[in-house]
């Protein structure tokens, strides 16, 4: 369960998630065609793409409890 952490977070944050996940990929297919477009290059683009997705939705979770610590004011 402790490998799920980041999907589970992925699906939390869905729409931050799929907004951030589609300027990733328009970023990673000007890169795949204008540097490389090897199966290796592939390969780390799409691992790269994963754990940035993985690591904002943390990110935006830990920012989302942190703003849940402070009293309201009003």
């Amino acid at each position: 369960m402790v490998g799920l952490k980041g999907a589970i977070r992925c699906g939390e944050r869905s729409l931050e998630t799929y907004c951030v996940g589609v300027v990733l990929s328009l970023l990673a297919s000007l890169y795949l065609t204008e540097v490389s477009n090897s199966i290796a290059a592939q390969l780390v683009v799409s691992a790269a793409g994963g754990a940035t997705l993985v690591l904002f939705a943390t990110c935006m979770t830990w920012i989302g409890k942190r703003s849940r610590q402070h009293p309201k004011l009003l």
